[in-house]
């Protein structure tokens, strides 16, 4: 039996087999748009690409008269976040520092970083168990030394945890990208993230606050990026007055 696997929303589903999909198609959760991957293949696909699945676009297909448009929207996703199941290699964490100093030094924001990548940094003290660190679907930055990276915790304190970042959630192919807002202007922003945008132009966005929803169908561009420092810089074509004001209410 073919194992395949499906993208659901901001999620990977699978292993499902070819009865599942026509299961799924009838019932219109899937389309021919779907984008799906099994073993054997280089990248996920649409499911009208595939060979062997053209047998799915005839079951229950609508009469072109009775097709209806439906109106764009922005991706929205469920943020879950249990540290025993990240590998290590998995990009995830953003490190905040400054806040850890007695002298005022601005505070500043690194990342995404792997596990590898903080345990290395803790060596080299290049941060320490008082820096902050966050990943998504977390409640809030909590103190690194409050994490399992220091040996003596074996899950995340979220008890001591501070307010959480803004969050921008930007439509992509085949997951959205999922990126902590670092700086926000009057009409751009940039967003630090681990990933590429397949397209440039007239995205749509959602605005989270830590994992709570926020706004939605922000348009941005994207103007630039810094693939050394993993930053997006985005320009606003399309915002409304509850999300700037959010923005800049939480920006850090």
């Amino acid at each position: 039996m073919v194992n395949w696997y499906y993208v659901l929303g901001a999620d990977r589903v699978g292993p499902v087999s070819e009865d599942a999909l026509i299961v799924l198609f009838s019932q219109g959760k899937i389309s021919s748009e779907t984008y799906v991957w099994k073993k054997g293949f280089a990248n996920w696909v649409r499911m009208k690409e595939v060979q062997e699945l053209h047998h799915l676009h005839k079951i229950g297909a609508a009469p072109a008269d009775e097709i209806v448009a439906v109106e764009e929207s922005s991706p929205e996703v469920h943020f879950i976040f249990d540290w025993s199941k990240i590998k290590d290699s998995e990009e995830l964490f953003f490190i905040k520092i400054g806040n850890d100093r007695r002298a005022a030094v601005d505070e500043k924001i690194y990342g995404p970083y792997s596990t590898t990548e903080l345990k290395e940094a803790l060596e080299e003290k290049r941060i320490n168990n008082q820096s902050l660190i966050y990943s998504a679907g977390m409640k809030g930055w909590v103190e690194v030394g409050e994490t399992p990276l220091n040996p003596i915790h074996l899950s995340v304190n979220e008890e001591k945890a501070q307010e959480a970042p803004l969050i921008l959630v930007i439509e992509n192919k085949p997951l959205p990208l999922i990126g902590l807002i670092h700086t926000i202007e009057d009409h751009s922003c940039v967003v630090l993230a681990s990933g590429h945008l397949e397209s440039n132009d007239n995205l749509l966005a959602s605005l989270y606050l830590g994992s709570e929803l926020k706004a939605k169908n922000i348009k941005v561009s994207l103007s630039n990026f810094n693939n050394l420092e993993q930053k997006f810089y985005l320009d606003f074509m399309q915002i409304d007055n509850t999300a700037a004001e959010i923005m800049q209410l939480h920006a850090s």
